[in-house]
């Protein structure tokens, strides 16, 4: 019989030959690399773009310092840009899974909220963020006047602590004493909590905004971003780090707790609501922060399994 010929006498496509789509599952065993190849390319461009343009100053002390927060700031540009590259690279890899013929995506991009979800979370996030420009303005204008009704400023503000590290530190302990077999799990939590903390707060160097409560509003948007790369500015309202930390923690407690899901998210929205309703944030901070919560879990899940396997249970899961 010849090669490739069926018994019936009909000849089959010799499909060994044939490049093959990766899957879904086999793309992501290259993720990782991408993320840190984006994160080199994005962190050294703009720390070299910003020596270049602005330079450093002559006294040596000065130079260090000033040279360091360039580095600090292109080190946090790289792991927010990575994230968009990998999202977007996942994005089209989906939608060209689909339109050669494969109507269903596997049961891991299906089902909980896995790296893969929480990075598509973290695109979607900053797109609505920029949406959201839009409305910061009149929506922040309104909260700062004072014009919220005053019941509802009482029940959000005591879910701020939520999004504070004293919040955090009394929620891990308090899983602690009270969960046992889960303990084993808390360094996971916190190393959720601590880098999404983090990335939010370095975020805060990228690009200056004023709060909304000392800005002028007979300006528009734009008036509230200021300078890139802000040495002092201690009024910085993008991102927002309560919310940050308020997201990894509830992402992560969901990881440990998947049927408490939703307690966990509404915890987060409403700390996400008192920093809008307190005219500390600007709703398009906010999304930021949470987008940026998304990305910092979605690293912390993959480092987990790289070092000690997966968590006990999947996110979203249960």
């Amino acid at each position: 019989m010849l090669p490739g010929a069926h018994p019936s006498g009909v000849a089959m496509r010799n499909v060994g030959n044939k490049p093959r789509f990766p899957t879904p599952e086999e793309l992501e065993r290259y993720v990782p690399y991408l993320f840190l190849v984006a994160w080199g390319i994005c962190g050294a461009a703009v720390f070299a773009g910003v020596l270049v343009s602005e330079g450093l100053p002559g006294d040596q002390d000065r130079a260090v310092a000033r040279g360091a927060h360039y580095a600090l700031a292109g080190t946090v540009f790289g792991f927010l840009a990575a994230g968009v590259v990998v999202s977007v690279l996942s994005v089209a890899h989906c939608c060209t899974w689909r339109l050669l013929g494969n109507k269903d995506l596997p049961a891991g991009c299906r089902h909980g909220l896995t790296e893969r979800r929480l990075r598509l979370l973290y695109l979607g996030f900053l797109l609505a963020a920029a949406a959201a420009l839009g409305i910061d303005c009149s929506l922040a204008q309104w909260c700062v006047a004072q014009k919220c009704p005053r019941f509802l400023h009482d029940v959000l503000e005591p879910f701020a602590v939520f999004g504070e590290a004293a919040g955090a530190f009394v929620v891990l302990l308090a899983i602690h004493q009270l969960d046992p077999s889960r303990r084993r799990r808390l360094r996971w939590v916190l190393a959720c909590v601590l880098i999404s903390a983090m990335a939010a707060n370095g975020a805060k160097m990228l690009l200056a905004r004023t709060r909304p409560q000392t800005f002028d509003f007979h300006h528009g948007v734009r008036a509230t971003f200021g300078r890139w790369l802000p040495v002092k500015d201690v009024r910085q309202s993008l991102p927002s780090g309560h919310v940050a930390t308020a997201a990894g923690l509830a992402l992560s407690l969901m990881a440990l707790y998947p049927r408490g899901r939703r307690l966990f998210l509404l915890l987060a929205v409403l700390v996400a609501c008192q920093r809008i309703e307190s005219g500390r944030h600007f709703p398009s901070d906010v999304l930021c922060s949470a987008g940026v919560s998304c990305l910092a879990v979605a690293c912390c899940l993959r480092l987990d399994r790289w070092f000690s396997g997966p968590p006990d249970a999947e996110i979203g899961q249960g």
